[in-house]
């Protein structure tokens, strides 16, 4: 990228590498029997792995294509039957659980999986609804056409002629014609789902047929709802209430015989890339108070931060760039009344205040900033600054007798965007993936998305090499610079191994200072799935080479905006009326 003028100084910086996909994590509820059975599964990742507390006992294996016929777990040679469909996560990787039972009360449970392409993935836990595992009953549902056992006898003790023999009675009910049906020596069976359940054909020559005495299974849960039986571990209750859908029932079965085992479902959920969470600080109300001379309260509403972000407060010079130099105001000192607190839901506001040691008996003004700052991970993500000036008189009593505040600007404005293509281009897009077209800067605490498309056909981007997000500014040569890493809460990276990525970044407050762009620049490795060949003088094919991959630079120069960093602009003055302050607003 070539430099500019005011960005020249900026260029070369070192460069980090950004991950190539993104990790999804989902934790379920601790398991709360010993009669724990499950299985885990997940569509549309590239890896998926998973791992318990109890890790010399319970771990996972991963299986690719999940359908009918594979092992569900290492100690049972029980398999699955009747997997169809997304909603039973057909073709995706299993996670096969190295225990069937006996799993300790209370184990914890997490799924992780990497995406495909750096989107969403669907998560699926296989839960039992009922169990028969020595094939002794039916289910009532299918009307006992599941059932596998060696009852060979009706209900009234005659007893039932082979299924392969056509004595004494002749049919059609065969293996040939119903393959599905179990019709197995002469077992109690329901080919045709007679609606009494099963039955056979008698030896008896005067009596064709006669239903059979077989249990009904434990009944199954309706559909969308928890099964009532202690297999769960009360997964399926917890699942749906945080909103898992759920499949229709299917079976696992013994891999030998094929013999009808236990119905389970599947519940399933869509798991979403998680944005950067917006940042926030609006406007604050700053009063001064009738009863604590030299106090300055700014009360913050409607704050915006999720719960791993701290708030907390500085008190700077009126510049608002450094330490505030007690000595300028006679040795006068100003300390924060109030430093830090915890965003979250359950926070309706928060104070910045400063406290003004009027004792020290200056009289005039004190001067100073009272910055307030959202800080996560370490990085100031957002802040506004409040001037503020205060003014002291000593009548027999020191009085504050006129205060206000007063916005601090320092973040620039005008949006200019660049952009340099070397097999690829990077533009400004929205949360959609479109080309944003007006001309808005990059304002503190909105996330930043960053598109970068290949340029030729068949083409895909497969990893990022390098990013380098600098800052630059008109008077300054000093530079920021961030690493990305979509480990962090404030980089999210989607779309790799296709035509089109996008970066969404949340830049830290330190980026927006002192009239500046963001330098947005780097590598990333695009590989062809398709070449030209020469077969002849004459001819041009297309043909598939092994994997041809090249490096593709992108630059992009990002313009931003302040926040503005002010009070509402509102001036205030305490005023002595018969020896008790006032305030008045003017």
């Amino acid at each position: 990228m070539k430099c500019t003028s005011a960005i020249r100084s900026l260029c070369g910086l070192s460069f980090i590498t950004a991950s190539a996909t993104y990790e999804h994590t989902y934790s379920f509820p601790p398991t709360n029997t010993t009669e724990f059975i499950h299985g885990l599964c997940v569509l549309g990742a590239l890896s998926a792995t998973a791992f318990s507390t109890m890790p010399y006992d319970l771990n996972y294996t991963a299986v690719s294509d999940f359908k009918n016929g594979v092992t569900l777990w290492d100690d049972r040679f029980y398999t699955a039957k009747g997997v169809e469909g997304d909603e039973m996560c057909k073709g995706g990787i299993y996670l096969k659980p190295s225990m069937y039972r006996t799993i300790d009360r209370n184990t914890g449970i997490t799924l992780k999986a990497i995406s495909i392409d750096g989107n969403n993935i669907s998560i699926y836990a296989f839960l039992v609804d009922a169990m028969d595992t020595n094939n002794e009953c039916g289910s009532e549902e299918r009307f006992q056409s599941d059932y596998r056992g060696m009852i060979a006898e009706t209900g009234s003790g005659l007893e039932c002629q082979r299924w392969d023999s056509q004595n004494p009675h002749g049919h059609s009910r065969t293996a040939e014609n119903f393959p599905d049906s179990g019709l197995e020596e002469n077992y109690c069976r329901n080919p045709d789902n007679e609606p009494n359940g099963t039955w056979c054909y008698t030896t008896d020559i005067n009596k064709r047929w006669r239903s059979c005495n077989v249990p009904v299974c434990p009944k199954l849960a309706p559909n969308g709802t928890a099964p009532s039986d202690s297999f769960s571990g009360d997964w399926a209750e917890f699942l749906l209430s945080d909103g898992f859908e759920v499949s229709n029932y299917f079976q696992f079965a013994t891999a030998a015989e094929g013999m009808f085992v236990g119905f389970w479902r599947s519940y399933y959920k869509t798991l979403v890339v998680q944005l950067p969470a917006k940042l926030y600080l609006p406007a604050p109300n700053c009063t001064t108070s009738d009863s604590a001379i030299g106090v300055v309260t700014c009360r913050f509403t409607e704050i915006i931060c999720p719960d791993n972000v701290t708030q907390s407060v500085k008190i700077l010079d009126y510049e608002c760039e450094t330490d505030y130099n007690s000595t300028t105001y006679g040795n006068t000192s100003v300390v924060e009344s109030s430093t830090s607190s915890t965003c979250g839901s359950d926070v309706s506001g928060f104070d910045a205040m400063a406290e003004v040691n009027y004792k020290s008996g200056h009289e005039g003004d004190v001067n100073f900033c009272i910055k307030t700052e959202l800080i996560e991970g370490g990085e100031i993500m957002y802040y506004r600054s409040e001037r503020v000036k205060m003014t002291f008189e000593y009548d027999g009593e020191f009085l504050v007798t006129s205060f206000n505040t007063s916005e601090y600007e320092g973040i620039s404005k005008d949006a200019t965007v660049a952009t340099k293509s070397f097999g690829v281009e990077a533009e400004i897009c929205n949360e959609s993936g479109n080309i944003s077209t007006g001309s808005s800067a990059l304002a503190i605490g909105d996330n930043l998305f960053v598109c970068i498309k290949t340029k030729d056909e068949g083409t895909r981007i497969t990893a990022i090499t390098n990013i380098t997000a600098e800052k630059a500014t008109d008077t300054s040569t000093g530079t920021e610079k961030l690493v990305i890493d979509d480990s962090k809460s404030n980089v999210v990276v989607t779309g790799l191994g296709s035509e089109k990525l996008m970066v969404v970044i949340n830049f830290p407050a330190r980026f927006f200072t002192n009239r500046n762009v963001i330098v947005l620049k780097g590598n990333v490795e695009v590989k062809g799935t398709k070449s030209r060949r020469l077969l002849s003088p004459r001819a041009l094919q297309e043909a598939t080479p092994d994997v041809t991959s090249d490096d593709a630079t992108f630059g992009l120069v990002i313009d931003v905006v302040a926040e503005l960093s002010s009070a509402t602009g509102h001036n205030m003055m305490v005023a002595a009326l018969l020896g008790v302050p006032a305030l008045l607003l003017v």
